[in-house]
């Protein structure tokens, strides 16, 4: 009798500590307090067009629609908009209204275009160094011509490991929450040195909704319905994202 007490008391203090070890892990990836949604362009800058709506509109809509349901669900989280209307705003300027909050995460919210009219589907950024830029500068001495090739470095970013870690794996559950929920056609995470990404401190994508050039996805882009799925889509991988699943 007491080893079978024995055992269950090793067993149960086995099984507080597994439950204890997932908790605090959970803990310490999820701690987001403050969220920094910025919604692509605005003002003069129209972003990409359609045939009837433009890109700002689109992406001022489902940034509103994400964060209303994250205050919703979860009012501790402090909600700050890089922009509240329909104003134009540089790059340097969103982030820095991320940095200055001191925000957690930024998601960046856009619409695609493309040449071709059949393209479709989403797809999520995150930051990734480019390539070193070769330079050709041609002086002249004496009437002799000169090349001198300079090597530009490419531009790197502020982020440590665990903020390009977590970039990736909030990008790869926002794509996988467009196929589930949706059934979008994912063109899946691609890494790129854009600029809101490069030089963003923390955790941070840049998701595209949709081709406004395609005619079928901009009549979706640009409907009530497409715009809360859209949104409740990003909502759920970024609950996930807080969970740490």
């Amino acid at each position: 009798m007491k080893i079978i007490l024995l055992l269950s008391f090793i067993l149960f203090n086995i099984f507080a500590q597994d439950i204890y070890a997932q908790k605090k892990k959970v803990k310490s990836f999820s701690k987001v307090k403050i969220l920094a949604i910025d919604a692509g362009h605005g003002g003069l800058d129209n972003g990409c067009s359609g045939k009837k709506i433009k890109e700002k509109t689109i992406n001022f809509a489902v940034s509103q629609l994400l964060g209303n349901m994250i205050k919703k669900k979860y009012p501790n989280i402090k909600i700050v908009y890089t922009r509240t209307k329909d104003q134009y705003l540089s790059i340097d300027q969103r982030v820095q209204t991320a940095h200055q909050a001191k925000a957690d995460l930024l998601i960046s919210i856009h619409t695609n275009h493309e040449n071709s009219r059949k393209v479709k589907g989403t797809e999520t950024f995150i930051f990734a160094e480019g390539k070193p830029t070769r330079i050709v500068i041609e002086t002249k001495k004496k009437g002799k011509k000169k090349k001198t090739i300079k090597i530009i470095p490419a531009a790197k970013s502020p982020k440590n490991k665990i903020a390009l870690k977590r970039s990736e794996d909030l990008a790869k559950k926002i794509e996988l929450e467009y196929v589930k929920q949706i059934k979008r056609n994912s063109r899946g995470v691609k890494k790129r040195p854009l600029k809101i990404l490069r030089i963003s401190k923390m955790p941070a994508v840049l998701t595209e909704l949709g081709f406004l050039s395609n005619s079928e996805e901009e009549v979706y882009l640009s409907s009530k319905k497409g715009q809360e799925q859209l949104a409740k889509t990003i909502f759920t991988a970024f609950e996930q994202y807080l969970k740490g699943k």
